[in-house]
C-alpha cells in the first residue's frame, strides 16, 4: 500500500511537472506572438480602421489567452507545492527519487523540507547523514543527523555502525580543525 503511495505521488508530481513545462511552453509562443503582433502594429502606423480593430482583437485575445496560461502555471505550482508540503512522505520519497539519480542537493533539499515538517523521522535523519558525509563532504553536518538518528532510534539495530561514523567523522574534522 506505501509503494502504491509512492508511485501515486511520483505520477502525480511529475505529471504536474510535465504540465507545468507544457504550459510555460504555451506561454513563452504566446508572449511571442503578443511581441510580434505590438511590433506590426508599431510599424504599421497608417491602416484602414478595420485593420487596427483587428490587430487589437489579436492583440486582446492573445493578452487574455497568456493570463489564463500564467494563471493555470500559477495554480499547478501552488498544488504541487501543497501536495508536498501535506505530505512528509512526499518530500521523502522526492528525495529517495533525486539520491537515486544522483541529484545529491536536490535530495537534500527534499529531505530538508520532510525533516523541516517532522523532524521525529529518524530515517530522514539516517539519510541526510549519509548524504553529507558520502555526497557533500561535510561531516559536521553528517555527525549532527547521525546523532539526531539514533536520539530517535535508540535501540537501532545499526547502532554501532553508526556511532562509528560519528567517531570516525568527529576525528577527522577535528584534525581538519588543527590543520
Amino acid at each position: 500500500m506505501k509503494m502504491k503511495t509512492v508511485y501515486l505521488f511520483i505520477v502525480v508530481f511529475l505529471s504536474g511537472m510535465a504540465q507545468v513545462s507544457v504550459l510555460a511552453q504555451q506561454k513563452s509562443r504566446l508572449e511571442t506572438q503578443l511581441d510580434a503582433a505590438k511590433e506590426k502594429a508599431a510599424k504599421l502606423n497608417v491602416r484602414p480602421v478595420e485593420q487596427n480593430v483587428e490587430l487589437n482583437k489579436i492583440i486582446s485575445l492573445q493578452s487574455d489567452e497568456l493570463a489564463v496560461l500564467k494563471d493555470q502555471i500559477s495554480d499547478l505550482k501552488n498544488k504541487i507545492k501543497m501536495t508536498l508540503a501535506e505530505d512528509v512522505n512526499g518530500y521523502a520519497q522526492a528525495g529517495n527519487a533525486y539520491m537515486q539519480c544522483s541529484l545529491y542537493d536536490k535530495a537534500i533539499e527534499n529531505y530538508d523540507k520532510a525533516a523541516s515538517i517532522d523532524p521525529n523521522d529518524a530515517e530522514i535523519q539516517l539519510r541526510l547523514g549519509f548524504l553529507y558525509k558520502q555526497a557533500q563532504d561535510e561531516p559536521k553536518e553528517a555527525v549532527y543527523h547521525f546523532k539526531k538518528y539514533l536520539s530517535l532510534q535508540p535501540n537501532a539495530k545499526n547502532r554501532k555502525e553508526v556511532e562509528y561514523l560519528i567517531k570516525m567523522l568527529s576525528n577527522n574534522s577535528n584534525s581538519d580543525w588543527s590543520n
